[in-house]
């Protein structure tokens, strides 16, 4: 699996995940793996673990494999921020992973996401999120 990370303008992360979620939308209507059809039924919970801040899950019930969403905050803010859109995306088959990021000195705002990101890739599949 190949990662990228990018130095990005800060104030086009808004744009950027909201055209991911966009495209795992347009994923999800075109190829669905479940014998329902949206809106699926909605589970929510929080991964601690020691190697990464804390991070929403919000999982699709019903299905096998869904693609996801890798939701960052951005600065000033918290997880939460997508407490409203990561349940409406996984409504409609969409794992979405939502990590808590340092917000506040010190913090590495790369090193985070990297962080985080390498731990949800792992734990992807336990959710029932796919990343191929």
């Amino acid at each position: 699996m190949m990662t990228y990370c990018v130095n990005e303008d800060p104030e086009s992360r808004p744009v950027i995940i909201a055209l991911l979620a966009l495209l795992a939308v347009v994923a999800v209507g075109c190829g669905s793996n479940s014998d329902t059809a949206p809106p699926f039924e909605v589970e929510a919970s929080v991964v601690s673990h020691q190697m990464t801040q804390d991070i929403s899950v919000w999982v699709p019930e019903g299905g096998v494999s869904w693609p996801i969403v890798y939701a960052i905050h951005g600065n000033g803010a918290d997880r939460s921020r997508w407490d409203v859109t990561a349940p409406a995306l996984a409504g409609q088959g969409i794992v979405v992973f939502a990590p808590d990021d340092r917000s506040t000195e010190p913090w590495n705002y790369e090193s985070d996401n990297e962080c985080s990101w390498r731990y949800v890739a792992s734990i992807a599949a336990e959710y029932g999120g796919d990343l191929d």
